[in-house]
Formats: structure tokens, C-alpha cells, sequence
């Protein structure tokens, strides 16, 4: 578990550290005194859980926060605070929490007890998708830029079809409505799909796609997915789902109701 921490205050930030270290003894976390070294940390690292001091000069906790959240979108939030009316703050921000100062051994503990966003160890799925409302595809807790906006469609596609293998037509189909299938729409094709590896590659998650001989699928067990809870009745992905599904594309209109 990637454990950072941020106070102004030195003795205040020095008991923080203490006592997270005390709640997660095999954690060492990172302590900033300063929101623009957390900020560069964070666009460089993979971070599960942030306590964050509310009243800093230059930059609140709050405004860190949303930057934060900007960043890494299913950061774990910790606002640590002398005033119990940050509280509302905590909930606007959906975030994890927050706790009283001096902070204690046991607040740390309670607080990670109860994350909005579960930790997932490393060997868990390392890829999370977002159906609900736009496609997104997030690897690390860091949005997954394709190279070809073809190529994220494709792959949105057989996220959709949940495991179950298609044919090179039917995607084509999908991906190129008003277009014959020509000589042309296959060539680019190919395209698509070796842009849509190249960006899997890069984050060393190739294996996901299936292919064989014109049958190409997702390995459905290797990605989390909010369409894929929301079909096994999971009560969180039940409601978050407000009537939008992949409304970047025409194919996916009325799939999810």
C-alpha cells in the first residue's frame, strides 16, 4: 500500500507519519510538507492512500484534493483537520474520510477500515473500465490514452460483448456503420487493432485482448469492470448506473437500460 502525507506543520506532520506507521507497519509513507512536491509525485506514482492536512497556506487541503483527484481518480482521501466541520467537505469531495488532530494509531486504522475506493493488492487487476456514462479505461488508477480514438472504440466494443468472441465483420460493422466492407475498411482495421495492442503494451496489459483465427474477446476475469458488477448485482455498481452507457458510441444506444 503507496501511503502519502501532507502537513505544513513539521510536529504535526511528524505524528501523522507516526501513527500511520503504527496502523500499517508494513508501509513506510511518503511525507510532503508541501502540495506542489505531492502533486509531482502523484503524476509519477501509483498511490492507493492520501492524508492530507486542510489548513495549508498557498494551497488548502480541499484545493489539493481536487487536484489530487484529477490525477488519480480513485485515490483514497484522508482530510486531516483540527475542525470537525470539514466533515461536509470530506463527502463533497468523496473522499475517504477524515480525522481529528493530534492524530492517533486507532483514527488511521478506523479510516482505512472503511476506504470508498478498496486497496487491491498487485496481483489483482491492474485495469478498471468505466461503461457508465463515457468509456474510460484506467490502468493504475491513471486514465489509458489510445493512440487512435478508433482503436479505445474497439476495445470498448469487446469490453461490451464481455468475453464473448466476434468475428472481424461484426466489429467492423460496428466500428464503420455507413461503410461496405471493402478491401479499405480491412486494411484499417488492422490499423485499429495493432494501435489498440501498442497501448495495451505499454502498460504490459496485452494479454487482455484474445485473437485467433477472426475471433477477437477480452479475457473477462482480468478486468474490472462497472458493467460487469453491475450484471452480478454488486449493490455500488447498481447505483451508480443512471441510465448512460458508452454514450460516445451510436453501437452501444439502448444496450444498457
Amino acid at each position: 500500500m503507496n501511503i502519502i502525507a501532507c502537513d505544513d506543520e513539521k510536529p504535526a506532520l511528524e505524528n501523522l507519519v507516526i501513527a500511520i506507521r503504527g496502523a500499517v507497519p508494513d508501509c513506510e509513507p511518503k511525507a510532503f510538507r508541501y502540495p506542489e512536491e505531492i502533486l509531482a509525485y502523484a503524476k509519477e506514482n501509483a498511490v492507493d492512500v492520501a492524508f492530507l492536512d486542510v489548513s495549508m497556506p498557498g494551497m488548502t487541503g480541499i484545493e489539493l484534493a481536487k487536484k489530487l483527484k484529477a490525477i488519480l481518480p480513485y485515490l483514497n482521501i484522508i482530510f486531516v483537520t483540527a475542525y470537525s466541520h470539514y466533515a461536509m467537505d470530506a463527502v463533497n469531495l468523496h473522499a475517504s474520510g477524515y480525522v481529528l488532530k493530534p492524530v492517533s494509531v486507532e483514527d488511521v486504522k478506523r479510516e482505512i477500515n472503511n476506504f470508498l475506493h478498496p486497496i487491491k493488492k498487485e496481483t489483482e487487476r491492474r485495469i478498471y473500465v468505466q461503461t457508465f456514462g463515457n468509456f474510460e479505461v484506467f490502468v493504475d488508477g491513471r486514465p489509458l490514452r489510445f493512440l487512435l480514438a478508433k482503436s479505445k472504440e474497439m476495445f470498448a466494443y469487446l469490453v461490451d460483448m464481455a468475453g464473448v468472441s466476434v468475428n472481424r465483420k461484426e466489429l467492423t460493422a460496428a466500428l464503420f456503420l455507413d461503410e461496405p466492407y471493402s478491401l479499405k475498411v480491412q486494411n484499417y482495421f488492422t490499423k485499429i487493432f495493432k494501435a489498440m495492442i501498442e497501448t495495451l503494451s505499454s502498460v504490459g496489459l496485452e494479454d487482455i485482448v484474445y485473437k485467433d483465427y477472426n475471433a477477437y474477446a477480452v479475457k473477462k476475469d482480468a478486468i474490472a469492470c462497472d458493467l460487469y458488477d453491475y450484471e452480478a448485482g454488486d449493490p455500488t455498481a447498481i447505483s451508480k448506473y443512471h441510465g448512460e452507457y458508452m454514450l460516445q458510441y451510436e453501437w452501444a444506444e439502448g444496450k444498457l437500460l
